[in-house]
């Protein structure tokens, strides 16, 4: 690293990352200019032929070369750290062949139909993990050893309980582990509503076959 890179790291580090020093460069301007415009304006020294003139002749000085450096330099830091940030964008298709490329992975199936807020939605939903995960482990202890570890699981969407209840007797068919929640009432639904099911982990294939054309939540 060369001498304007080390002073750079040095300049982005102490400087551009204080709000205080920033904040001393650039107010410590206001009584400065105040005073120096009502000097010249005492003096008569000021052109008044255009303000651009007089500001180059008489309004910089040392104090606001600073300044102004300083601005520069804050724009360029920001500058250097957008074009160096990654845009990293993941897409649906990216994230579902992830997961179905696994051996041993676990569904979630929801309701969207009972018009749930995104907080309970994601109770339920890990209502539904946990109680799967759990009965996997018990019933199905290979699966569990395979899944545990990085627990990949995917969440899915139907429009009712008619949908729900046809992919929970689908994965019955397939003797799949399932798991059904029913909220308690106690916030948003009325006790007893049945708002997601967990199916596994188990093999994905298997899982495919009976989930695998509902669409992403």
């Amino acid at each position: 690293m060369g001498a304007w890179g080390r002073f750079w790291g040095w300049y982005e580090d102490k400087v551009l990352g204080s709000i205080i020093i920033i904040a001393i460069i650039q107010f410590i301007q206001i009584p400065h200019m105040v005073w120096n415009a009502d000097l010249y304006l005492q003096l008569g020294t000021v052109s008044r032929v255009h303000p651009v003139i007089d500001w180059l002749l008489y309004g910089v000085d040392l104090i606001e070369i600073v300044s102004i450096i300083n601005v520069g330099m804050i724009m360029y830091s920001m500058l250097k750290k957008r074009r160096a940030k990654p845009h990293t964008r993941y897409s649906t298709k990216a994230l579902t062949d992830y997961v179905e490329s696994l051996t041993v992975k676990q569904v979630i199936v929801v309701r969207i139909d009972l018009g749930m807020g995104k907080g309970k939605i994601a109770a339920q939903a890990g209502h539904a993990s946990v109680m799967g995960a759990l009965d996997v482990q018990s019933s199905h202890p290979e699966w569990f050893e395979e899944w545990v570890t990085a627990q990949p699981k995917i969440v899915l969407k139907v429009d009712s309980l008619d949908e729900l209840e046809e992919v929970r007797r689908g994965a019955a068919a397939k003797k799949l582990p399932c798991s059904k929640v029913t909220d308690a009432g106690h916030t948003q639904l009325e006790p007893g509503t049945v708002t997601c099911i967990s199916i596994g982990p188990a093999p994905s294939d298997t899982l495919d076959a009976v989930t695998g054309k509902l669409k992403l939540l």
